[in-house]
């Protein structure tokens, strides 16, 4: 874990509302992995100081041949996302990170189900990408779900990698019309997961978690949720342990890649 200012390389529109920012910057961070996120600053541009707030690494960036930064995928969804989607090249963005447990893909697990809902797309094609470098050898399904066509992000990224890819989409614009567990379903009824790996919404990582307590398969999920210190000193990102306990894990400290048997996944 690192505190660093990264100056941003570029700051596009990925579609209306969701932004792809790329930032230079050095180790630890640009060996972040899949699931792992950084605590974002910004300039409050003369309104005062915004908190930190969560990002998931989405990739790290390239350039000839060398890692020299990291890469987010974000929703404009307030004031300080609106204040980072304003931010041109070269200005300064604070980092502390990588930060959390990622996610445990070892060996060949075959098939593999990736799934990804919305912004939780982030993590996921970050993984989906570490894999194939990796030279993962089992078969890869890719589930990719959002209210409608404009919400499934990074398809041109994803269609590039060797994957089989399945789209979902709650109005019917692309895809099942949907859940994405709704493919899910049929690809599992066709040959069980050995492994599921998904982030998105609360109600669709639930879902997600039955799908694979009934095919009795092993189920990581990343948990998107709010936070002020990512260290685990705020408090506000726990999550009750499954079974009644009543003890609680940290999705900054403990997660925020959980077996998905393990929490009760908020919302």
């Amino acid at each position: 874990m690192d505190l660093q200012d990264a100056r941003i390389i570029s700051n596009r529109m990925l579609a209306p509302g969701y932004y792809r920012m790329e930032l230079e910057c050095g180790p630890p961070l640009t060996a972040a992995v899949p699931g792992q996120f950084v605590m974002v600053l910004i300039d409050g541009g003369g309104r005062g100081p915004f908190w930190r707030r969560p990002f998931s690494v989405a990739g790290l960036v390239c350039r000839e041949g060398r890692v020299c930064g990291i890469e987010l995928v974000y929703k404009v969804v307030g004031r300080g996302t609106a204040a980072m989607a304003a931010m041109a090249a070269g200005k300064l963005v604070s980092l502390l990170g990588p930060l959390g447990r990622g996610f445990d893909v070892s060996g060949d697990p075959d098939p593999l189900f990736l799934a990804a809902g919305g912004i939780g797309i982030a993590p996921m094609v970050f993984l989906a990408r570490s894999l194939e470098e990796r030279g993962h050898r089992g078969r890869r399904l890719f589930f990719l779900g959002g209210r409608g066509k404009a919400d499934l992000l990074c398809l041109a990224r994803l269609e590039r990698l060797d994957l089989e890819l399945h789209l979902a989409t709650d109005d019917g614009s692309a895809g099942h019309a949907g859940p994405l567990t709704g493919p899910m379903a049929e690809a599992a009824a066709k040959g069980p997961p050995q492994l599921i790996c998904a982030c998105g919404p609360p109600g669709m990582l639930r879902a997600v978690a039955r799908m694979a307590a009934e095919h009795c398969c092993p189920c990581q999920v990343a948990v998107e949720t709010l936070m002020a210190c990512g260290m685990g000193a705020c408090q506000g990102c726990a999550l009750p342990e499954t079974g009644g306990s009543g003890f609680y894990l940290h999705a900054c400290r403990d997660g925020p890649v959980f077996d998905a048997s393990r929490i009760v996944i908020p919302g």
